[in-house]
């Protein structure tokens, strides 16, 4: 569960609905120009700006924010990393995403906040986490996983304005190997992710913060589980 995004195929493609009676679609590919041909992928969309990751000619990883109304690439890279950035969310001039401070490891991944207006990194690392991977974000909060290394994931939200972490465990999720909580996603107070409980089966949920109220998702199509992934509005 530390690594639940995967670069499919050869390109990444986004996908524009034009308002008609029947719905039409615009089909255009994202490779940015200072990557490896094949290695770019989008994770998350906001407004004008798609934000992701790709592998440059030394084999590194980098983010990158790609700028709908400009056609303009630019390269995301935390200065505290050394093996490797990826941005995974995306809202308004917020962007999150991780880095590896080892190249290579996984287990050495840590979280930030940039903030596009003002060029600025913040370090987004749960006090009691060995490793922290922030997902989504609002202009309120940040959501994530973390975990003691133990491959067993807990959710984390990160006040935006306070500094404050809260962490939360959906009730329903599984304690072993390759279970517990997964958020992705964050809307005002809204969070939405997956757990996999102890059958090892994924479900979706829904998280409110204000009142710690879990409510699950499952597609009724769902055979071999439900997952979501990102929440745009209020429910």
């Amino acid at each position: 569960m530390k690594t639940r995004f995967k670069t499919v195929g050869l390109c990444t493609f986004v996908v524009l609905a034009m308002s008609s009676v029947k719905a039409q679609y615009t089909f255009f590919t994202l490779d940015d120009p200072v990557g490896v041909y094949g290695t770019t992928a989008a994770y998350s969309i906001s407004g004008r700006r798609i934000v992701g990751g790709y592998y440059d000619t030394n084999n590194n990883q980098n983010g990158f924010v790609y700028d709908l109304a400009t056609g303009v690439y630019t390269t995301l890279d935390d200065p505290a990393e050394s093996g490797g950035c990826t941005a995974l969310g995306v809202s308004g001039t917020l962007v999150v995403g991780d880095f590896r401070t080892v190249p290579g490891d996984g287990f050495s991944t840590q979280s930030y906040l940039y903030n596009l207006a003002t060029s600025n990194f913040t370090s987004i690392n749960d006090p009691q986490a060995v490793l922290t991977q922030a997902y989504g974000v609002s202009q309120d909060y940040v959501v994530g996983i973390w975990d003691l290394d133990d491959q067993v994931n807990h959710g984390f939200v990160y006040n935006i304005a306070t500094g404050a972490y809260s962490n939360f465990d959906d009730p329903s999720a599984g304690s072993g190997t390759y279970q517990g909580t997964g958020p992705s996603g964050v809307a005002g107070n809204n969070v939405v992710g997956n757990y996999v409980d102890s059958n090892n089966r994924s479900h979706g949920f829904i998280y409110n913060i204000a009142t710690g109220k879990f409510s699950t998702v499952d597609d009724p199509l769902g055979v071999n589980g439900t997952w979501l992934s990102g929440i745009s509005g209020d429910l």
